[in-house]
C-alpha cells in the first residue's frame, strides 16, 4: 500500500492531497501516524508546499464553499493520531458529491468527519467558558490550559473580542504554543521552556477571595458531585483556582 506521509501541519496535509491526487494517484492513504506504516508498505514523504496546498484550499471552495474548507481546517486541529486519514476519505467524498457532502449526516465518512470536528469545536466552546485570566505585574492577563485538541486560534477571536484593547496572552502548555494579544495584533510564537508568571497583588487578593466565596456559596445539602462533573468535568479543573 502506498502511504503519503506529510507534515505535521495544515499546509503540509493539504501538500498531501494535492499529491494524492496527481503526482501519487495510487496513494491509498495519507497518514502522519507512524503506527499506521508497516513494513511492507510504500510510505512517501511529500513535504509542504504553500502553492500546491492554496490549490487544494481553492478546490474545496469551488467544490463545497467556504464552510467546508473551514471546518476541514477546524478538524485538522484534533489531536486524534488518525485525523489525516479522516479528513482525506472525507475530502474524497467531497470532491465526488460536492455540497452535498455538507447533509450526508448518515454516510459513515461524513460521520467520521463530524464527529472529529464536533470533538475541536466543543472542547474550544467548553474552554471559551472555562478558562481564568491572571493579571501579571505588567498589567497583561494571562491564562493557561492543555486541552485535548490544539484550539488555540479558535479561542484567540472570541477572547479578543472580550478583552479589546487590554493585553492578553494564552498559553497551551501541552503543545508548548502563546497567543499574545498586544491591543492592536495577535501574535503566535512557541512558548519558551520556562515561562515565569508574577502576579500583581490585585490578583493575589481577589483569587483568595475567589476561592473563598467559591467554597462558602456551596449548599453542603445540595452537593451532587455527580451533577457537577457533568457540566465540569474534571479534566477542565487543574487550571481553575477554586479547585
Amino acid at each position: 500500500m502506498k502511504i503519503l506521509i506529510p507534515s505535521p501541519n495544515l499546509v503540509g496535509f493539504l501538500t498531501a492531497v494535492y499529491h494524492a491526487y496527481y503526482s501519487h494517484r495510487d496513494a491509498e492513504k495519507i497518514s502522519a501516524n507512524p503506527e499506521a506504516v508497516t513494513l511492507f508498505d510504500d510510505a512517501v514523504s511529500t513535504g509542504e508546499d504553500v502553492g500546491l496546498a492554496r490549490k487544494v484550499r481553492e478546490g474545496i471552495i469551488i467544490k463545497a464553499g467556504e464552510e467546508a474548507y473551514d471546518e476541514v481546517a477546524a478538524a485538522y486541529l484534533s489531536g486524534d493520531k488518525n485525523k489525516e486519514e479522516i479528513i482525506f476519505r472525507y475530502l474524497r467524498l467531497l470532491f465526488k458529491r460536492g455540497r452535498d457532502v455538507l447533509t450526508m449526516y448518515s454516510d459513515p465518512v461524513v460521520i467520521e468527519f463530524r464527529d472529529l470536528l464536533n470533538k475541536v469545536t466543543n472542547e474550544a466552546h467548553r474552554f471559551k467558558g472555562f478558562l481564568r485570566f491572571m493579571e501579571t505585574q505588567e498589567g497583561v492577563f494571562y491564562s493557561y490550559f492543555g486541552g485535548d485538541n490544539d484550539i488555540i486560534e479558535l479561542l484567540v477571536p472570541h477572547f479578543r473580542a472580550r478583552f479589546n484593547d487590554q493585553k492578553f496572552v494564552l498559553h497551551d502548555i501541552k503543545r508548548g504554543k502563546i497567543a499574545l494579544w498586544d491591543g492592536r495584533k495577535i501574535y503566535f510564537m512557541p512558548a519558551p521552556e520556562t515561562v515565569n508568571v508574577t502576579l500583581s497583588e490585585n490578583e493575589i487578593l481577589f483569587g483568595a477571595l475567589w476561592k473563598e466565596y467559591h467554597k462558602n456559596v456551596a449548599i453542603a445539602e445540595r452537593k451532587n458531585n455527580k451533577l457537577q462533573r457533568q457540566f465540569l468535568p474534571k479534566k477542565y479543573r487543574w487550571f481553575m483556582n477554586e479547585f
